[in-house]
Order: C-alpha cells, then structure tokens, then sequence
C-alpha cells in the first residue's frame, strides 16, 4: 500500500515531511539536503520511502542523537538518499555490513526493499561517532518504462494535442455501425 503523504507531496517532499516530524517528536537539529527529483514508479518509491522512515526510526530508538541530516539527490544513473545521525553509533563489522538483532528486522527489511529495486543499503557506524544509512538504486531499476502516465487522464481518455499544441483529453473513441 502507498503511503497517502506520497501520493500529496511526491516523494521529496514525503521525506522532508518525514524527517521534519520525527526530528520535531525528538528534539533534533534536523538538516535537510533534499533536491526534487522525477516521479518514479509508485512502488519503488513506496519503498524508498519505508527504507527512510526506518532509517529515521532507528535513529529515533537507538542512537541518542542530538543532530541528524537527511539527503536526497540524483545523478543521471542513481538516486541517492543518505541519513546520518551524531548519536553513539553501535559496532559494526564493516562498511555495509550491520547485522540485524535477533528479533530486530528494521535493518534487515531495509536492505531487502533496497535489493528488491536493484539498489544496495549499507550502514556504517562506530561506537560514539554516530551512523550513516546509505541507500543507493539504479534510476533505471525505478525509472517508468515510457512516461509517468497523466493523472488527468481516465478510463476511455486519449491524451491529444489540439493546434494550438495544448494538450487534453479526447474521450472515448465512439463506436460506428
């Protein structure tokens, strides 16, 4: 199921809101790297979406932060979203490697999202630096095949351009005997 906040503010404007609220609940310093980027297929962002909530989450239930910032950004091959906390960070194995808790599955469930989009999680924290949950995909991997559709259009509507080049809707074909 899609969440309601990325159907009203896409997916930029979900983690600002996100990461704005729970900061707000906290009491951290939040700061905010977010550019916009293009609509992508509403599961992936769903799942993009989640990762960041749990990153957030995490951050919120573990790590004592004061200060936490949240990034969001876009090359031509990969979208980038990058959450880092000041709290007391937990030790890790290595760069990527943070193993779930046994009854624990917010890192575990990130990562599997994350891989189900082609994209990779990794988490890198060390006792008294803090954390930093990086997740990368393939914009191709979440990308629509052709255009996002157009939410004006609707059962039995073709999208059309009429001469003076703005676009509409032309209804439904009609049907001759």
């Amino acid at each position: 199921m899609r969440p309601a906040t990325l159907e009203d503010l896409g997916l930029a404007g979900a983690i600002s809101s996100a990461a704005t609220e729970i900061a707000a609940e906290v009491g951290w310093a939040i700061e905010e790297e977010i550019g916009e980027v293009r609509p992508f297929r509403p599961d992936a962002e769903a799942a993009l979406y989640r990762a960041l909530v749990e990153a957030l989450l995490n951050a919120k239930r573990h790590a004592d932060a004061r200060k936490v910032t949240v990034k969001l950004q876009q090359d031509e091959a990969y979208l980038e979203i990058v959450v880092t906390d000041d709290g007391q960070g937990f030790a890790s194995e290595q760069w990527g490697q943070a193993a779930a808790k046994p009854g624990h599955f917010g890192l575990l469930g990130m990562r599997e999202r994350i891989s189900l989009l082609g994209g990779v999680c990794k988490i890198a924290s060390k006792p008294g630096e803090g954390t930093t949950v990086r997740i990368t995909v393939p914009r191709d991997r979440i990308s629509y095949r052709r255009s996002p559709p157009d939410p004006r259009a609707s059962p039995g509507c073709r999208p059309a351009r009429d001469n003076a080049g703005r676009s509409g809707c032309r209804g439904a074909p009609s049907r001759r005997r």
